[in-house]
């Protein structure tokens, strides 16, 4: 049987049903036909409607395969993966607070409740994540502390291991996993060890190491532990859980971009104090002061086109700060700033008077005081070349 010569050179519906009808119409059966009046339109309709919906479906399903012209989420996820980033789902709002007239050695826990207000009389809960130590500033005792805004805060709660798969899995997808903490009882013997979050592509992960992998998933995340064994090389990468393993984790849930724009801070009740530290003690003296203005850079889903941009770079640079793009893409992968513009990065060669093997760099609106720079600061040296120092403040 001959191929027929249908000529489908439009992608558009109506060109589609004109090249089936022309093409029918060379039929000696169909000569002088009516097709606009007869029963065979519905059939040439069907037809037209079935080559339409092919090809929707098979543009939808190539644009998906690749990372530049996904549309949807999940396919930019499963993308990711194979890049070893994480794409991180609901973002808290967070705003860095200054403590002061407070007793010479107090100290608040994480997990402190605070209270942002705005002026047209809307509140919303506030955490820290970090214990916040005051110390002597100028004369002046004070802390400065990062919060993050969250409609419920999950601390501490117990998850089931799987000693198999070296996993557990947390069952929230609207987590912020800048705020995500885990804890590891390897024996069950109810002694508690925070691990940290390591990425696929770090090197000289060993046994001893106390570091889990995060991979999300489309109703919440895998937390993945050591245990298994490289296939390359045969080794073992990082410590293994067993059937006595508890695990509890800690995290916030925010409510995104809703977060943003509260200013009027003050503790809900009198928040308690690390151990071997004193309890403040709240009175009219105590002044808690947002250092960054409003609470900002809440998030109800990640940019799209920011992890198109991101996720190969992240892998290009195998999670090492070497160039500046490189702390670009990790500081807005951790949260730090919602986009590249907000960073400033210069390189001490770059200066009137050249300072080598030194870089600086800022985030748009953050003090080099606040908690928010100085762990963005450690957080880029850990992952600097050996020698470089990283330095928050751009020299003027």
């Amino acid at each position: 049987m001959a191929i027929p010569n249908i000529k489908l050179t439009s992608l558009e519906y109506d060109d589609i049903y004109k090249q089936i009808v022309s093409y029918i119409s060379t039929k000696s059966e169909f000569t002088d036909y009516n097709f606009e009046g007869s029963a065979l339109s519905t059939i040439v309709d069907l037809l037209a409607y079935n080559t339409f919906y092919q090809i929707v479906f098979q543009n939808i399903l190539v644009n998906e395969m690749f990372i530049d012209s996904s549309q949807k989420l999940e396919s930019i996820i499963s993308h990711a993966k194979l890049q070893g980033y994480t794409v991180p789902s609901r973002q808290s709002s967070f705003s860095t607070l200054r403590l002061r007239g407070a007793g010479d050695n107090g100290a608040v826990a994480p997990y402190s409740r605070i209270q942002g207000s705005r002026a047209n009389g809307d509140v919303k809960l506030f955490y820290t994540i970090d214990p916040a130590y005051l110390e002597s500033i100028d004369g002046v005792i004070e802390a400065t502390f990062t919060v993050y805004e969250a409609k419920n805060a999950i601390i501490k709660q117990l998850i089931p291991p799987n000693s198999t798969k070296q996993s557990a899995f947390i069952t929230q997808v609207n987590l912020d996993i800048k705020t995500l903490k885990v804890e590891v009882d390897l024996e069950g013997s109810g002694v508690f060890v925070e691990y940290r979050l390591a990425t696929s592509v770090e090197p000289n992960i060993t046994t001893s190491d106390n570091v889990f992998f995060l991979e999300r998933k489309l109703d919440g995340y895998d937390v993945m532990f050591g245990g298994l064994t490289d296939p390359l090389t045969g080794r073992i990468i990082a410590s293994a859980i067993n059937d006595n393993t508890k695990i509890r984790v800690s995290y916030l849930i925010p409510s995104g971009i809703a977060g943003d724009g509260y200013s009027s801070f003050s503790f809900v009740g009198t928040p308690t104090a690390p151990t071997g530290y004193d309890q403040i003690s709240i009175s009219k003296s105590t002044s808690l002061v947002a250092t960054t203005g409003v609470s900002k850079n809440g998030k109800n889903q990640p940019n799209l086109d920011a992890l198109k941009f991101f996720v190969p770079r992240y892998f290009s640079s195998q999670d090492r700060a070497i160039t500046k793009s490189d702390m670009q893409s990790i500081l807005v992968g951790a949260g730090y700033a919602s986009a590249s513009e907000d960073i400033v990065i210069v390189g001490g060669e770059e200066l009137s008077i050249p300072t080598l093997g030194t870089v600086y760099f800022e985030i748009v609106g953050v003090a080099a005081t606040e908690q928010t720079a100085i762990s963005a600061t450690k957080l880029l040296q850990q992952k600097a070349s050996l020698g470089i120092s990283i330095t928050y403040g751009v020299p003027i």
